[in-house]
């Protein structure tokens, strides 16, 4: 049986649905540029028009944002202009930017829709670009706006099992009438190296990977919830979640609430 991660967003009404595209292609070459090259196009990116490719926002928008300093801000727009993943339409005192996209973002082949709030924040606090800021590594950053690609909620609640998931163990432990009661235990955390969001992050094995994943999940940014599957197989499909999905969900909880009054009583100092 299957364990689905779900990637925890912000949805809010406003202009685009408060969301902002950016090209997965070009994204990837921006990290090559450091930390807060990478920042700054985010920056930029959540403050473009309709068409996700104009852009107002600059330098003052990432100090805005984050702890990044003026003058480090201000190389980090150069180093953009120079590699021309930036190109400046209107300089003075309030420039104007174009985010040039590669032929597959028009086919939306390579879009990455993002929540403003993951630059902007929420109700005052730390940003989330801030937060990845501090750890210091830009491919932290990369695979947090990469794992929005790979989310599929319709098809898969969360996070696509072909990038990561866990897996449990399971054991009988009774019957009750016609019911068998399981029992599961988590078994190891996984990823499909092949997978384009998991592939830059393996070099020897996939320790770097997991490693990074797991230091998202322990900001807050990733959450584990279980499910259960009709099957282990890569078509096997959802059946429902065996924990409270965000703390909302009824079945979960009638379904764990069931087992447990179903199993003998030797079991309960186990669960």
């Amino acid at each position: 049986m299957g364990d689905k991660w779900i990637w925890t967003g912000v949805v809010t009404s406003g202009q685009r649905g408060n969301f902002f595209a950016i090209d997965r292609h070009q994204w990837a070459g921006v990290c090559e540029l450091g930390m807060n090259a990478a920042l700054l196009y985010l920056v930029m990116g959540c403050g473009t028009d309709r068409s996700n490719t104009i852009s107002c926002w600059s330098a003052h928008a990432l100090e805005k944002n984050t702890t990044v300093a003026r003058s480090r801000a201000k190389a980090a727009r150069n180093s953009l202009l120079q590699s021309e993943f930036v190109v400046g339409i209107r300089g003075g005192k309030h420039p104007k930017y174009e985010l040039p996209r590669s032929s597959g973002f028009q086919e939306k082949k390579y879009e990455i829709w993002l929540p403003n709030e993951l630059v902007t924040g929420i109700n005052g606090e730390v940003t989330v670009i801030e937060r990845i800021r501090q750890t210091g590594d830009v491919m932290r950053l990369r695979l947090l706006v990469e794992l929005y690609h790979q989310q599929n909620l319709v098809d898969e609640c969360g996070i696509s099992r072909d990038c990561v998931f866990e897996t449990y163990e399971r054991k009988k432990l009774a019957e009750s009438g016609i019911f068998d009661i399981w029992g599961f235990s988590r078994s190891s955390l996984s990823c499909n190296q092949d997978n384009e969001a998991v592939s830059p992050h393996i070099q020897d094995d996939d320790d770097l990977f997991l490693e990074r994943f797991e230091t998202l999940r322990d900001l807050g940014l990733v959450v584990m919830t279980p499910y259960l599957w009709d099957g282990d197989k890569p078509d096997a499909e959802i059946m429902h979640p065996l924990a409270s999905v965000f703390d909302c969900d009824d079945l979960s909880l009638e379904t764990e609430d069931a087992a447990f009054r179903m199993l003998p009583e030797q079991y309960s100092f186990e669960i």
